[in-house]
């Protein structure tokens, strides 16, 4: 038997309290300006797989209606989004917003609201992918509805979607980052390697095993599984996502090349799985 979805998610509130009161905020506000339209509320991301960092983490949300939102409450779902921004101390909530049908459906081609840092958009939510279904599939963790609901999930298409977006947006990402000025900048910040290094790493996983994991546990799979050489890469990389300094010995214009290097093996060789 399934634990009860409000007492599991009080046993997390406990240990990561900053997600318990974005969480509380946000279902009062839903609750008081839209009474009775959500009726389920599933946590994902970091938080379910147990790897949220306070501070560089955000929230994500699945939220789930018995029927599609009507404009006007869209509106309304734009103003809870920019207050919840505003308030000093939260986390910022990433939201996507779909009904139950379609959750039991699989999200190829759905183009759902979402809210993402304070920002409310009406449709295109990328977070109804099937990364998404799958992780509330393997990892339900409920804050509203039932505790093990009904989700689509196809292996295959699953590691498909993966391919495609290292296809789609992570060969573009490199890239860019390789050739733009502006990029260039950007990628020499120890955030963006550790975005662009943990996040192929992840989809890698994905491919090769089917599993979802998270950012911390993509470093140590890479570690695992990929050759000792690009150990100083990953390991940079996952000791920045766990708040561990860099190395000093290798300079920032050096890291960025190695960094870019690896993502682009990590990407060759997923797409050979």
């Amino acid at each position: 038997m399934s634990e009860d979805p409000p007492k599991k998610f009080r046993a997390l509130s406990a240990s990561v309290p900053d997600v318990a009161a974005l969480v509380s905020a946000y279902l009062s506000r839903v609750d008081d300006r839209l009474p009775g339209r959500l009726t389920g509320s599933y946590l994902v991301g970091s938080v379910a797989l147990g790897d949220y960092q306070p501070g560089p983490s955000d929230v994500d949300l699945v939220a789930v209606t018995d029927t599609s939102l009507a404009p006007t409450e869209l509106q309304t779902l734009k103003k809870i989004h920019t207050d919840l921004k505003r308030i000093p101390g939260l986390p910022a909530l990433d939201a996507v917003y779909i009904t139950w049908p379609q959750l039991k459906s699989a999200p190829t081609g759905l183009s759902a609201p979402y809210g993402l840092n304070g920002r409310f958009f009406p449709a295109g939510g990328f977070a109804a992918n099937p990364v998404t279904w799958a992780t509330l599939h393997r990892y339900p963790l409920a804050v509203r509805g039932p505790a093990e609901p009904e989700v689509w999930h196809e292996d295959a298409l699953l590691r498909e979607w993966c391919r495609q977006n290292l296809r789609d947006y992570w060969v573009p990402w490199a890239h860019a980052a390789r050739t733009r000025f502006v990029r260039q900048l950007v990628m020499l910040s120890r955030r963006a390697r550790i975005w662009g290094v943990l996040g192929v790493a992840r989809l890698h996983a994905t491919i090769g095993t089917g599993d979802i994991i998270s950012k911390s546990a993509a470093g140590t799979y890479a570690l695992d599984v990929f050759p000792k050489e690009w150990s100083p890469v990953i390991d940079e990389a996952l000791g920045g996502r766990i708040g561990r300094p860099a190395h000093a010995r290798r300079s920032i214009l050096s890291r960025r090349r190695l960094a870019l290097a690896f993502i682009e093996f990590v990407i060759s060789d997923a797409c050979r799985l």
